[in-house]
């Protein structure tokens, strides 16, 4: 019988309440109902407050995406689709700021709140809350957060009119049963009510740990078989199903984050309508900013991007929003916060488009490739070196073979042309001389040409020797005045006490008449020429040879012209063996490519200087030699 019993208590609460009705006398019960009034009114209002908050929270996580790309018209829709919720007021989300971007009564919509419970909300800690509306409304808000950062306040307002008509009829029914039933029902319905009570406590813990973020499986114990003890289960499905979205969704975000740092890419979210831009944290310190220095607006970006760079990128958007492209692709200079110019590679697509095709939403990412391109920059300069160098080597190589081969033909066509006029000049005719002294002049000027290409080719023949390089140029400069025109002005600077130099002085005398020649050549014999030797020092200036960065102390030899100047087209070429922009017959292209093999031999380094019309120098350095010479 007591089984029974028991099976029949834990089965039904409408049971509960029927065995209750026959053994007490209704007026009991009534009576104390009127006794747990205040406890079920106090117990209704938390469970409209929770409710409250619960759909505040639920709307600022679907409105989360919408909010993120300014959709406003997938904001209007939600909030209208909360207004359809029973007993709701309205339902509305706000900026930051205050400023109502989706009301479900459009006509808020653009407003700023102003009222001081708004302002009481905006101003207090970021988290969910309920707001003092009125007597009649209960009002929550919940924020909307992003990464941890507030981006919005999800609101809505509950009418309470229900609520106090309820109250008001149980309070003039519990009144007036109060005065029959009070001895009569109090104990009875203590103990009626009790178990449903603790039933309803036990879920109200339940929601209380939920709130403070407590997960599990049995957040409610579940005691029975009744509608309380399969509540009791379904919440705590409930709350292990959240438990399993709020991972999945935390698992897919940390993926969506390791994949943009893996790439270092930059993301970006433009609403076209509003111009309002979303610039992720590696956006932004890709150009060294933190988070908080650069804004949402659309000015964020146009204002850093260089000025010769912005019309393309305008173009490459128009190009993409009107169809042509597929994407948008553009590769630009932006101004980071340090003043330096970064190199970046945008990429975008439009994602939403408005019935007449007008770009709604446009989201892309943005890499830096500054490295990369200074890298493949350098890697064509390396390039270029090592063409030129082969280059130089090949014809070298060359110049080396024939100018032996040469050097062998020449010999024997001096030398048996001085036979002859030593032995046959007075045997020959006046005419007959005077051709084979062409001959051995023209044989001269070979075999010295032919020592330009091995000293080209070899990098000279002389011995090096510890010199002090300022006497020796003062007796070039000397011996080369009386060549010069009188037309021609020849002015020297040498400086005293330099370190001396390890070079073979006949090879100094070579570079120096060559270079004091060519200047000649390029006044067209009236102007002025100044060969100067001074200490220098170079800290990364590059060698127009070795085409490196220098640095390091010299001794620097040079010689200044204020001639017709080199065009820019012909100075890559101005070390070439055989190249040569003089008259035929009045250069040979070797005299440069000497002063190149010279140097080359003895690790020295030349800089040439010049503006068309202006005037060229040449700048050599020369490595000091240890101690005195």
């Amino acid at each position: 019988m007591i089984q029974r019993l028991r099976e029949f208590w834990s089965l039904s609460l409408r049971h509960r309440m029927m065995a209750g009705g026959v053994s007490l006398f209704v007026l009991t019960l009534l009576a104390a109902s009127a006794l747990q009034y205040s406890q079920f009114q106090h117990f209704l209002d938390r469970r409209v407050q929770a409710r409250a908050l619960a759909l505040a929270e639920n709307f600022a996580v679907s409105s989360r995406v919408w909010m993120l790309s300014n959709d406003l018209a997938g904001l209007q829709e939600m909030a209208a689709a909360m207004h359809e919720f029973p007993d709701m007021r309205y339902a509305m989300l706000i900026a930051p700021d205050g400023h109502v971007l989706a009301h479900s009564d459009p006509a808020y919509n653009g407003k700023y709140l102003s009222d001081p419970a708004s302002l009481a909300m905006l101003a207090a800690p970021i988290q969910a809350k309920p707001i003092p509306a009125g007597s009649n409304i209960m009002d929550a808000a919940a924020p909307v957060r992003v990464n941890g950062s507030l981006i919005g306040w999800a609101r809505v307002g509950m009418g309470l009119d229900y609520m106090r008509e309820f109250r008001r009829e149980v309070v003039q029914e519990s009144l007036l049963l109060l005065l029959f039933s009070a001895v009569f029902g109090g104990a009875a319905l203590w103990w009626l009510t009790g178990g449903l009570m603790r039933g309803i406590e036990r879920l109200m813990q339940g929601v209380h740990r939920l709130e403070a973020g407590e997960r599990g499986e049995a957040l409610v114990p579940v005691r029975g078989n009744d509608e309380l003890a399969r509540l009791a289960q379904a919440f705590n499905a409930l709350s292990a199903g959240l438990d399993v979205r709020e991972r999945a969704l935390a698992a897919s975000e940390a993926r969506w984050q390791f994949a943009l740092e893996g790439s270092d890419l930059g993301v970006w979210d433009w609403n076209a309508a509003t111009s309002k831009v979303y610039f992720s944290p590696r956006w932004k310190s890709m150009l060294g900013y933190a988070q908080d220095e650069i804004g949402d607006a659309l000015d964020e970006w146009s204002s850093r991007v260089h000025p010769d760079d912005l019309a393309t990128c305008q173009a490459d958007l128009e190009r993409h929003f009107n169809g042509v492209t597929a994407s948008y692709v553009n590769e630009h200079r932006m101004r980071a916060k340090d003043g330096t110019w970064r190199r970046v590679l945008a990429r975008g697509k439009v994602m939403a488009r408005d019935t007449a095709g007008k770009p709604l939403r446009v989201t892309g990412t943005q890499l830096d490739v500054t490295a990369r391109r200074a890298a493949e920059a350098e890697r064509a300069q390396m390039q270029q070196q090592l063409q030129h160098a082969q280059k130089l080597e090949a014809v070298g190589q060359l110049t080396g073979g024939i100018a032996h081969d040469f050097n062998n033909i020449l010999g024997a066509i001096l030398g048996y042309t001085s036979l002859t006029l030593d032995r046959y000049r007075a045997e020959l005719p006046e005419k007959a001389v005077d051709y084979l002294n062409e001959v051995e002049t023209a044989g001269e000027r070979a075999r010295d040409l032919i020592q330009k290409m091995l000293a080209f080719a070899r990098g000279g023949s002389g011995e090096a020797q510890r010199i002090d390089a300022g006497p020796l140029v003062k007796e070039v400069i000397k011996m080369l005045t009386s060549t010069l025109p009188s037309s021609l002005e020849l002015h020297k600077q040498i400086a005293a006490d330099l370190l001396p130099i390890c070079i073979d002085p006949v090879q100094l005398h070579q570079i120096l008449t060559n270079l004091i020649i060519n200047a000649r050549d390029a006044t067209k014999g009236e102007g002025h020429i100044e060969v100067g030797l001074c200490a220098s020092t170079l800290s990364g200036e590059v060698c127009d040879i070795c085409h490196r960065p220098v640095h390091g102390e010299f001794v620097e030899l040079y010689v200044t012209d204020d001639g017709t100047g080199i065009p820019a087209e012909v100075l890559p070429k101005i070390f070439d063996p055989f190249f040569t922009t003089k008259e035929v017959g009045k250069g040979s292209g070797m005299g440069l490519a000497m002063v190149m093999g010279i140097l080359r031999e003895h690790a020295g380094h030349v800089r040439v200087e010049t503006q068309v019309g202006v005037g060229t120098t040449f700048r050599l350095y020369f490595h000091p030699a240890d101690g005195p010479a």
